[in-house]
């Protein structure tokens, strides 16, 4: 009886003997999540523990062979800030017993405050960002009030992500110079965590910005140079101040840290400013809904008259009579008066000429006088504010040398016969005109001199040029009774045998040899030429409203195309995409005037 008693008795005790958390975790408060929680008994082969997370109504449990747990090994009830019921049960080998009592202990919150770099931040401007010290939580709460008065205060609640901007405050808390205290907490898990510690940041001292950048400097080129202040963080405007003495002269306001004397205007859109002045100068900056005080003030003085030279092509050569030459832009001028000097000598120099413009440029071509390879000091004076001021520095640009070559249509061509002509390009920018001859040459062979700017192979050859053979042909003039030098070759290419000069009596057809004159046009404009898909038809103002017919036909007479009469009216025409390859002869007529053109199709 007594052996039955102590066999019960053990079985009992090893496996329904009932175990708390130890006395020092029962009633544990401010528990780390990672803090180890024993049972009170040892020597069991598992232990169960059942966990009721009080706080937000969750229980879970965690069986392991250890007789502890941490409460971050059971996440779906392991909350910061939280209180729990705990029991325990034990398994000696015949299965868990009952539940002990439970304990209670309870989970330190999570505190957080600014990062401790932000805590005592003075702001570089009012919208940057300060953070909350813990980078992890379901959401974060802010909460700021006055330094100076703590009755106002503003609270942020679930903000998605720990950066705060105090520009995302009330107006009362966007001024300058101004002490803010935040205090911050978080969401975990679905738990709030207390508040943490209040911290103070300073918003940014709104110090005035200050010139840097053209004090005691005196601007020639008002259009061009720049008065510079201190860039203001957060600063949105900048107002500045021009004074004469202690006249204000007037107030400008820009959107960078920069301005020209030229943009001192009155409400009028005239000039403020003169030439000849000394003024002082000074800026203040907007930073929110604050204008900081105005900086210090700094002399700055204009030139003492209009500085209105020539801008880029001093000593350089120009591509044409129509290349503008522009000056230094006078803001508010309103004329300029240009003086040219021919400084070439000899009896062909064009004197000294006037041109008065209300714009910053002219061309050679505005002159009474203009000549190839001539150089033209030129000089400009502007009236500014009524008063007609001197001239500035003179320049020298050079007018395109006197090279002659064959016309753009010419440049490059393939001949309709071999006895076509080609043509120098007239030298129609010279004025008064000064050539005198025309001379072409193929290689070494030189045409003689003619006073006319037309020319056949043959004439340069001395005898009949090749089928379908290219010659590069060039041409040179006398100008100003100085022969110049040749210019740039230019490919002509003679037709193929097809249809040759010497037989073309032979031909008999009259049609076809109306079609062999290749006349060159100003009423129309084929391109591309040759073209291998389409050709297009551009016709000249003169050829508006006139009424045309136009015809295709090829070497032999035959018309293959034919396009009834048209209204033109500044149009084109596009055709050729089912021609094949071979040379054609385009035929357009209107007004009883007929005109033939050879197209080569690719």
């Amino acid at each position: 009886m007594k052996i039955l008693i102590y066999t019960l008795f053990t079985f009992f005790v090893f496996n329904y003997s009932f175990s708390q958390l130890r006395s020092a975790d029962c009633s544990r408060t401010n528990t780390s999540l990672t803090k180890l929680m024993y049972a009170s008994i040892s020597g069991a082969s598992q232990y169960k523990f059942k966990i009721h997370n009080l706080t937000t109504g969750i229980t879970d449990s965690l069986t392991t062979t250890n007789r502890y747990f941490r409460f971050i090994d059971i996440p779906s009830v392991g909350k910061y800030n939280c209180s729990y019921d705990v029991r325990v049960a034990m398994n000696y080998g015949a299965g868990f017993g009952p539940y002990s009592s439970p304990c209670f202990p309870t989970t330190a919150p999570l505190i957080m405050t600014l990062r401790a770099v932000d805590c005592g931040k003075i702001l570089l401007a009012m919208n940057s960002p300060v953070w909350a010290s813990g980078e992890f939580a379901d959401s974060w709460d802010f909460e700021i009030r006055l330094g100076l008065n703590h009755a106002i205060t503003q609270l942020f609640t679930g903000r998605p992500t720990r950066e705060f901007r105090v520009t995302q405050a009330g107006a009362q808390f966007q001024t300058y110079n101004t002490e803010i205290q935040i205090r911050v907490r978080s969401t975990q898990g679905g738990v709030l965590q207390p508040w943490g510690a209040w911290c103070s940041i300073f918003t940014p001292n709104l110090t005035p910005p200050e010139i840097i950048v053209g004090c005691n400097t005196t601007f020639e080129y008002l259009a061009y140079e720049y008065i510079t202040c201190t860039p203001m963080d957060g600063a949105t405007q900048y107002n500045w101040k021009l004074r004469l003495g202690s006249t204000v002269v007037d107030f400008q306001t820009t959107s960078t840290n920069q301005i020209r004397i030229s943009d001192f205007l009155t409400d009028l859109g005239e000039p403020a400013y003169d030439y000849n002045r000394t003024y002082n100068i000074s800026v203040q900056a907007l930073n929110g809904a604050l204008w900081s005080n105005f900086g210090p003030t700094c002399n700055v003085s204009t030139t003492s008259f209009p500085h209105a030279e020539v801008q880029h092509l001093c000593g350089q050569t120009l591509t044409s009579f129509s290349t503008p030459i522009s000056v230094f832009a006078i803001f508010h001028a309103t004329s300029y008066q240009y003086e040219v000097t021919d400084m070439t000598l000899g009896p062909e120099n064009d004197g000294v000429q006037y041109y008065t413009s209300a714009i910053r440029n002219f061309t050679l071509s505005n002159l009474t006088n203009w000549s190839y390879g001539h150089e033209y000091s030129v000089r400009c004076r502007v009236v500014f504010k009524s008063i007609l001021h001197p001239y500035g520095t003179s320049c020298s640009v050079f007018a395109p040398p006197p090279l002659a070559r064959l016309r753009p249509q010419d440049c490059p061509k393939t001949l309709l016969t071999k006895s076509s002509k080609v043509y120098s390009n007239p030298m129609t920018s010279d004025f008064p005109i000064s050539t005198t001859g025309y001379q072409f040459r193929i290689g070494a062979q030189e045409s003689a001199w003619k006073a006319t700017r037309d020319i056949t192979l043959q004439e340069i050859l001395g005898s009949v040029p090749a089928n379908n053979t290219t010659y590069g042909v060039e041409v040179r003039i006398i100008y100003e009774g100085i022969v110049q030098p040749y210019g740039a070759p230019c490919a002509i290419t003679t037709p193929m045998a097809l249809i040759q000069v010497d037989n073309i009596e032979e031909v008999g057809d009259e049609t076809k040899q109306a079609l062999l004159i290749d006349f060159d046009s100003y009423n129309f404009n084929v391109f591309p030429n040759p073209s291998n898909e389409n050709f297009i038809i551009n016709f000249s103002d003169e050829m508006e409203n006139q009424n045309v017919k136009i015809e295709i036909y090829d070497f032999s007479g035959r018309l293959l195309m034919n396009f009834d009469e048209k209204d033109i009216s500044n149009s084109s025409l596009i055709f050729g995409d089912k021609l094949e390859r071979g040379n054609y002869f385009l035929r357009i007529s209107s007004g009883g005037i007929v005109e033939n053109k050879t197209i080569i199709k690719l």
